[in-house]
């Protein structure tokens, strides 16, 4: 085993505070010593690939689970889009223009929404024919194109990606629904609920003096609570009362597991390069270091390792987040961001 050469002058076995015949104090001696902890390192790369392995995987485990768990559950705004407030009006209610008119004169801009479900033929699913602004204030998150354009008259609609494989139906086609043909002409989507079906047209061509549609009103309270508004009022919070199992406890503890298995990882591999470098601390030794130098190289030497483990195993882990994406975004349901990492 080669081992790098520090000059004995640097060591007098009193401490680190010493001098040397060139007026070097001690100062020098520490780095003389973890010069040769990453000299060290670099001439025995093999002996330490074990750790290193270890500790890469360690972190990259971390990374991918905590951020797993964190995306998995459907989003806290789901339906909400950006809004903070959401108001649900029954179809056919005489008095919704005014309440509607109410809302935007006390709390501002009112993003509208109207749904009426209808049956798809040939099937015993259902689906939502569905009008609303693609550049709303607050319904931006809930639409987005797969291909072609938003409609913009009463001639045109797009479709879920599932209603138009039910139906048939691409770009072009003809869409009939209660007597009405409308050309297809974008394919669209909710982000924060893939399966979420629907066919979307202009704003104002689902109209809401039927019995069957659905009308709701997204809208920032500014903190005005739900019950101070109107008893049809929620807020993205209001189903997560109470729920102590969060995604964030969950990373949480994700994130604690992990961080206790790198430690264990550390202790057991640090100890074994321990071991085999009794010899080459014993040289050390015979030139003049102390055992606090000796401790020195030990944990500079670890530090090289552990910095180098974490750097890979975070490139390793981004990488398997990476590649991982499409299956999880596939089984919660949602689109999730290369970037939902939960520091970020």
């Amino acid at each position: 085993m080669s081992v790098t050469a520090v000059s004995p002058a640097l060591f007098d076995g009193q401490g680190d505070r010493t001098w040397d015949e060139g007026g070097r104090s001690g100062l020098a001696a520490r780095r003389a010593v973890v010069r040769w902890a990453w000299r060290l390192f670099r001439r025995e790369w093999r002996q330490q690939m074990l750790v290193v392995a270890l500790v890469v995987v360690a972190v990259a485990a971390t990374i991918v689970g905590s951020t797993a768990s964190i995306n998995s559950p459907a989003p806290a705004n789901s339906g909400f889009g950006t809004a903070q407030d959401m108001a649900t009006f029954a179809g056919g209610d005489p008095h919704l223009a005014t309440q509607l008119a109410a809302l935007g004169h006390r709390f501002g801009p009112v993003d509208v929404i109207v749904n009426e479900k209808l049956p798809v033929p040939g099937s015993v699913n259902t689906y939502d024919l569905r009008a609303q602004d693609p550049r709303g204030p607050y319904g931006r998150p809930m639409l987005s194109l797969v291909g072609g354009r938003y409609p913009a008259t009463g001639e045109e609609v797009a479709l879920s990606s599932p209603l138009a494989s039910d139906l048939h139906l691409g770009l072009g086609g003809l869409f009939r629904q209660g007597g009405t043909a409308r050309r297809v002409v974008g394919i669209v989507q909710n982000p924060q609920s893939l399966l979420d079906t629907f066919a979307l047209v202009a704003p104002g061509q689902v109209p809401t003096s039927a019995g069957p549609a659905t009308v709701t009103a997204l809208f920032d309270a500014g903190g005005v609570p739900p019950s101070a508004i109107g008893k049809n009022v929620t807020t993205p919070s209001s189903g997560n009362t109470g729920n102590s199992f969060n995604p964030e406890t969950i990373s949480l503890a994700v994130l604690t597991i992990g961080m206790i298995l790198i430690a264990l990882v550390a202790v057991g591999g640090f100890t074994v390069l321990a071991q085999r470098r009794l010899r080459s601390l014993g040289m050390l030794a015979t030139i003049g270091a102390t055992p606090r130098q000796e401790g020195l190289v030990v944990r500079a030497n670890g530090v090289v390792v552990g910095v180098a483990g974490s750097v890979l195993g975070l490139v390793v882990g981004f990488a398997a987040w990476l590649l991982y994406r499409p299956h999880l975004e596939s089984s919660s349901h949602h689109l999730i961001g290369a970037f939902a990492l939960p520091w970020v």
